[in-house]
This record gives C-alpha cells, structure tokens and sequence, in this order.
C-alpha cells in the first residue's frame, strides 16, 4: 500500500531522523510529539483510568496476605512490571 504524504508532515518531524523513517511516521500521522520519548512526555499515572483504584485493591490485598495473579507479556515492560510486582 502506498500513502501519499506532504513535504510540510515530513519537515515537521526531527531533521535528524534518517528520511525514510520521517516519511513512514509522517505518512502514518505520527507527530513529534508521539515521537518523544523523554519522561516528560510520559503520560501521568492519574491520566491513566483506574490506577488509583487498582493501586488500593492491589494494596488491600497485600494487607490480607491475599492471593494475587499477575499476568504479563514477554516484552521488556511487562517482563519487568511482571518482575517487580513478584
């Protein structure tokens, strides 16, 4: 599949990035900003719905020496979230 894209989309990605990556993101709508991989650009943990929530729940249950399932991916952040929560 071919996706046209404007010269404007692909300039107002990072110069620095090779051309062909700035024309696949630019043609998918990608903008900078979703590029941005710095934690300022992180998400706050209360935008995320039911955090605060599943925190308390995940606490009560410790505090009752309750049974707890973790379930979690083989990539490298829920190996690790899967890790920390054992």
């Amino acid at each position: 599949m071919r996706r046209s894209v404007s010269e404007e989309q692909v300039a107002a990605l990072p110069a620095d990035m090779p051309e062909l990556w700035r024309r696949i993101f630019a043609a998918r709508g990608v903008t900078e900003r979703e590029l941005d991989t710095s934690l300022q650009a992180l998400l706050p943990v209360s935008a995320l719905a039911g955090t605060a929530a599943a925190a308390e729940r995940f606490a009560q249950a410790h505090r009752n020496r309750e049974k707890v399932l973790i379930i979690g991916d083989f990539d490298a952040d829920g190996a690790t979230a899967s890790a920390l929560m054992m």
